[in-house]
């Protein structure tokens, strides 16, 4: 397909879809995976809709170099399923790529991108979905680290573009106010905390004072926004845990709270804060996590608070341009 016509379709009929899903592929997404919310897939599908701005298509498309790109060229992407369209970029890139596109769906979340694109595009040819991925010139997958390491084994002699786990950090100064606090519950909870751009980790001064502003704000936006049931079971279960070992917890906050010393990854369900004691060192402890993260948030940061789920079509995950490096790698291929 031409990628004028293409561009037309993804501008119109695409924001539209994404603006009002259908209520079956809502349903059916929800049906597959417990941990999908309505709430979470309407969010995330309407967070999309921005990309879907004509000029905000073809200025991206205007920044690449097609020329030299084999229409027999084929990228293979396998997509995450932690938050519903989690792979959305990666197949949006797709449909521009001049190539040929697999993609293998997580079995998490192989409703919502197959409809959009089976509704919107039906005659699309170079992009199809698969369950099987084989004789590809470049592969693209997103998973946990867990799955990249088996995945640059098994595919050791293509290109390949691996994302593992990561984790995004707010940086709190002890001048945030109430509103601040319930946007930075929304970083926190939405999409049951499950996405790379959830806050995790919370770097606070060392005399920080605020627990039960954020306590509240937690809780204000768990009762208005109920949570899954899976990620309520699952708090509950970390709760316990952290009474068995001997930390208080409040056991009405819909996430279990724990300190340590550095930055880190946790388990769904859990907010991690560590303490600085100046700027500098609150500096260093994010440098010895740069590689494991995906967003600095707060009032002075690179990302605002409550922004984090708003990427913009250039907010590349891992800061890596995918279409950048589709266009080199299977050049070369």
């Amino acid at each position: 397909m031409e990628h004028n016509r293409l561009i037309e379709i993804l501008s119109t009929q695409g924001s539209k879809w994404l603006e009002s899903p259908p209520e079956r592929a809502l349903q059916a997404a929800m049906d597959l995976n417990p941990w999908f919310t309505e709430h979470d897939i309407r969010h995330a599908l309407l967070a999309l809709a921005p990309w879907m701005q004509i000029e905000t298509l073809k200025n991206f498309y205007r920044t690449y170099d097609f020329s030299d790109i084999s229409d027999t060229t084929s990228v293979g992407m396998i997509l995450a399923g932690n938050i519903p369209g989690a792979g959305f970029h990666d197949v949006l890139m797709g449909l521009l790529f001049p190539g040929q596109v697999l993609v293998r769906c997580s079995h998490l979340d192989s409703v919502l991108i197959p409809a959009f694109i089976q509704e919107i595009l039906p005659d699309i040819k170079h992009l199809t979905f698969t369950s099987e991925l084989s004789h590809v010139d470049g592969l693209i997958a997103s998973g946990s680290s867990l799955t990249a390491q088996y995945l640059d084994a098994q595919y050791h002699n293509i290109p390949k573009l691996l994302r593992g786990n990561r984790f995004s950090v707010a940086i709190l100064t002890g001048q945030e106010t109430s509103q601040d606090f319930d946007l930075l519950a929304k970083d926190i909870l939405l999409y049951n905390g499950m996405g790379c751009r959830n806050i995790s980790n919370l770097l606070v001064p060392e005399n920080w004072q605020e627990h039960q502003k954020l306590y509240s704000a937690l809780k204000n936006y768990s009762t208005q926004r109920p949570l899954s049931l899976p990620y309520a079971r699952k708090v509950q279960w970390e709760q316990g845990i952290e009474i068995w070992k001997g930390n208080s917890q409040d056991a009405g906050l819909p996430v279990c709270i724990r300190e340590s010393q550095e930055l880190s990854p946790v388990e769904t369900g859990v907010l991690q804060w560590v303490k600085y004691s100046s700027p500098t060192e609150a500096e260093e402890k994010i440098a010895l996590a740069t590689a494991q993260l995906q967003c600095k948030v707060g009032i002075n940061q690179p990302v605002q608070l409550g922004e984090t789920q708003y990427p913009k079509i250039t907010d590349f995950a891992d800061q890596v341009d995918t279409m950048a490096w589709m266009l080199g790698q299977t050049k070369r291929a």
